[in-house]
């Protein structure tokens, strides 16, 4: 892909994605996001590791959603 920017989650299973395959996190080329929780530290479900690029919000996080659905 050119002049494309792929984005994908580490995950959740609190792993590190650095000892096992989390796709499409472990695609070369990717950046990849973390979870933090309210006190700006990693979310307990969050995977981590080195290839974890940058870090947001993830836990208890607000949002609107129609018919009162998750």
């Amino acid at each position: 892909m050119i002049n494309t920017i792929v984005i994908a989650a580490a995950g959740n299973d609190s792993k590190s994605i650095d000892n096992f395959n989390q796709y499409p996190a472990n695609y070369d080329n990717v950046l990849v996001v973390g979870a933090t929780d309210a006190s700006d530290k990693r979310a307990g479900f969050s995977n981590t590791g080195l290839r974890v690029d940058v870090w947001a919000p993830g836990d208890n996080v607000l949002m609107t959603a129609s018919n009162n659905q998750d």
